[in-house]
């Protein structure tokens, strides 16, 4: 995740996750296995847009 939060301009692994959480209502992680189909989409946040999943 480091090089996509750098892409993006956070300083920080922790910033981002922060500000994702807070945009989309699920961290970095659940939005990514959500993605994968490693979590049912029902547990809560959005449906993972295509091309996000390899955040």
């Amino acid at each position: 995740m480091r090089r996509s939060v750098e892409r993006v301009g956070y300083g920080s692994e922790s910033a981002f996750s922060t500000a994702f959480k807070r945009e989309l209502g699920v961290s970095p992680l659940h939005y990514r296995r959500q993605a994968r189909g490693l979590v049912a989409a029902s547990s809560g946040g959005p449906s993972p847009a295509p091309g996000l999943s390899d955040l």
